[in-house]
């Protein structure tokens, strides 16, 4: 298992370096159990409103409980309950009487004791016994309540006694007649309550924890600017987990950064919201049902407001039948302005295989409907501001391609979707260069595939002034070297953005002589002038250096049964190819051995079937890489993971080390998949040491139910069959002479 854990540190340097010390205001939440399909609200207290702030950021913290993480990907949606300040009402109707706590439409009674009549097995006559009292509550009403006026108690009525014979024989019967009876009337009030709206502020799709250890966590960063009119004072915040079983924890914090905004955002409505339930999509019978629920709505477009935009996340779920609609199926969103069709959209992600959070026990590399396991769902924008004038009514209405299901899943298709339209203010600047982030190098776990690097940084930059953005400075490096200097030029629009690649000569450019493990860009000069807002010119990333590896060293693959996906080579820093692998057969080990001079280097492999070198849900089979030490000894310096997705890199330097080379210590490792499984498991063990292996499984008892002993080389796979077991949970354990890896299993049988 690769454990990924949240660098906090880079959270709040590299993120949030935009105001002046202490301009910022966090508001923490209370970690929630996200444990069973449902809402976990919490009552928070959000700044008053009296300063601007140019941006509010959240942190979504998802981790594992004790016990360990979900094995399924289940939806999260992270929401803010806006109480309108508007009440609405639901008429309740009542009986004017309940009798013992129940509700008749007419009763009979007696105001005189009454008799039961039963046979008396020692007399062998007919005998009786008083009734039980019956209780009668009367109700009166007012607008908003009901109340009790009075108690009364009476005798039942209107049933029959039987007489008996001396052998228990019933003989006779007779009526009870009571001497009133009552009809209850229909009395209604109503039930006033406030009218609350939620708003979605983000959604994360859950990865498939089953590998992952009690202490997993990992961190998403939302920019959640838009929603400020609604943080403010007293709130609730809410997480909706929509699994079905134990779970993930959940932890959000706010971060408040004052200052000047981009453009001042007047308000933010709801235009759908689906809720967690979703919009079916295609009913057998019915296959435009969804447009049923995406009617036009009518919006102000105030007078004073300058620009307006839709935002749409918009989100595919079930799947089964024709098409495997909603979640495996691409289909368009159309936005209609005043009935004229101004933007389409697919409704897909094409990178699931490009995953940071790699890998995961389920399938974790299929692109679905704007969502991958352990990711988030993308929120589209569209500026509507050409279409629509100041001072008017807009008519928004969201369509989908049409899609008729068969039925054959069992279960209907359908998409949440959630869309708000939100009003701006004038923009505040007209030349503002922002930094927005450093790609690399960074050592937070969203940015694991591409760190660490020694060859050219990368950061993301965007223009927040109205002037197009053509030109900038970018200075970078790290925090105790020598500062590099970039010119760049473009072209970016207000609020566009773009990756930019800075270049180095040799890795010493910008790391020499650091020994903080900070590294610092600044963006300045846009368009040759002074920025208008210098406190998002700034970003700061943790980073670690890259290993140290021997000029000396080989490459050890093992291909799979689909070699022909799988290619891998070298680059140095600038890009230059200095060893590129030829298409190989399949099942076949290869050792391709290197001699580096003194550089920076990346070791990339890529797959074009994007499921790596193992993946449980294909008839691929496995294959391993990995690189190892020239010395005749077998020394691992890196194993990489299997089950990786599309690609795989590793950046490292030849002839850096001030010392001796560092080679790394490679963990042992043990994979199994599928897990949950129905009961055949596949494992694969990595072990550093030529050891005798014992493989043993256990239930959660203790009782030992699997057991091999084998010869092992530094690596092997084998086959288990627990369909002989009971469904449950059980401990898988490899062990040596000198370790013992354990894993856990779940079988659902």
């Amino acid at each position: 298992m690769k454990k990924i854990f949240t660098a906090i540190l880079f959270c709040v340097t590299g993120l949030l370096l935009m105001a002046a010390e202490g301009d910022t205001t966090w508001v923490n939440l209370n970690e929630s159990h996200l444990d069973w399909y449902g809402r976990k609200d919490q009552q928070v207290t959000f700044p008053d409103g009296s300063k601007t702030y140019q941006r509010i950021m959240m942190f979504a913290t998802i981790g594992c409980p004790v016990g360990g993480c979900s094995g399924w990907d289940y939806t999260n949606k992270m929401e803010v309950r806006h109480n309108t300040g508007e009440i609405d009402s639901t008429e309740i109707f009542i009986n004017s009487f309940q009798v013992d706590g129940a509700n008749y439409d007419t009763i009979n009674f007696d105001t005189d004791t009454t008799y039961t009549y039963f046979f008396n097995a020692g007399t062998g006559l007919t005998d009786s016994t008083a009734n039980s009292l019956l209780e009668v509550i009367n109700f009166g009403v007012t607008q908003n309540s009901s109340f009790a006026i009075d108690t009364s108690y009476f005798w039942p009525a209107n049933y029959w006694n039987y007489s008996y014979n001396g052998s228990g024989t019933i003989v006779d019967s007779i009526v009870v007649v009571g001497d009133s009876t009552a009809i209850s009337a229909q009395l209604s009030y109503y039930n006033l309550f406030d009218v609350i709206e939620n708003y979605e502020l983000a959604r994360i799709i859950t990865p498939y924890g089953s590998y992952y250890a009690d202490d997993w966590k990992h961190t998403w960063l939302f920019d959640v600017s838009d929603f400020e009119p609604l943080l403010h004072d007293s709130t609730v915040i809410s997480s909706f987990y929509g699994g079905w079983q134990d779970g993930f924890t959940m932890k959000l914090d706010f971060a408040f950064i004052e200052g000047t905004p981009a453009r001042e955002v007047l308000s933010i409505e709801n235009v759908y919201s689906s809720g967690m339930g979703g919009y079916t999509y295609g009913e057998v019978g019915n296959p435009d049902v969804i447009e049923e629920s995406l009617v036009p709505v009518q919006v102000n477009y105030d007078a004073g407001s300058i620009a307006g935009k839709l935002r749409v996340t918009h989100s595919g779920h079930s799947f089964g039948g024709n098409e495997d609609c909603a979640e495996f199926c691409q289909k368009n969103y159309y936005v209609k302005v005043n009935s004229f069709n101004q933007f389409s959209q697919l409704v897909w992600r094409d990178d699931c295989g490009m995953n940071p959070l790699y890998h995961q026990s389920g399938t974790w590399i299929y692109d679905r409907a704007n969502w991958c396991p352990g990711e988030i769902c993308i929120t589209r924008e569209h500026n509507l501001s050409p279409f629509i004038t100041p001072g008017s009514t807009v008519d928004i209405d969201i369509d989908m391609d049409t899609y008729n299901y068969n039925g054959n899943a069992g279960f209907t298709p359908g998409y949440i979707i959630e869309s708000q339209f939100v009003q701006y203010g004038s923009i505040n600047y007209e030349n503002d260069a922002s930094l927005e982030r450093i790609v690399a190098p960074n050592s937070d776990s969203y940015f694991n595939r591409y760190n660490p690097i020694c060859g050219k940084p990368v950061v993301k930059i965007k223009n927040g002034g109205s002037e197009t953005l053509s030109s900038a400075t970018i200075t970078y490096g790290a925090k105790n070297a020598t500062k590099l200097t970039y010119e760049w030029t473009g072209s970016l629009e207000f609020l566009e953005e773009t990756e930019v690649e800075l270049p180095v000569d040799t890795w010493t450019n910008w790391a020499e002589g650091d020994s903080s493990g900070l590294f610092e860009a600044t963006i300045s000069n846009p368009n040759g002038v002074s920025d208008e807002n210098t406190s998002n010119n700034m970003r700061t990333s943790n980073y670690e250096q890259p290993p140290v590896w021997s000029s000396s060293f080989y490459i050890w693959y093992v291909s799979n049964n689909a070699a022909s996906e799988t290619n891998y080579a070298i680059e140095d820093e600038q890009g230059n190819v200095v060893f590129q692998s030829v298409a190989g057969s399949n099942n076949t080990t290869y050792k391709d051995t290197m001699e580096l001079a003194p550089g920076c280097y990346q070791f990339k492999m890529t797959d074009t079937g994007c499921d790596g070198l193992s993946f449980f849900a294909n008839n691929d089979g496995n294959g391993l890489c990995r690189i190892m030490e020239n010395d005749g000894a077998f020394t691992i310096i890196e194993n990489f993971e299997n089950d990786f997705g599309c690609e795989i890199s590793q950046w490292f330097t030849v002839g850096y080390s001030t010392g001796n080379i560092e080679l790394k210590e490679v963990d042992s490792e043990l994979q199994l998949f599928p897990n949950p499984t129905y009961g055949i498991i596949n494992l694969g063990a990595i072990i550093n040491n030529y050891q005798n292996v014992e493989i043993l499984i256990q239930s959660t008892l203790g009782e030992l139910v699997y057991k091999e002993s084998r010869k092992s080389t530094s690596n092997f796979t084998t086959q288990v069959d627990l369909s002989n077991q009971p469904t449950g949970i059980y401990f898988i354990t490899l062990q040596t002479e000198s370790e013992t890896l354990t894993k856990k299993v779940a079988l659902n049988r």
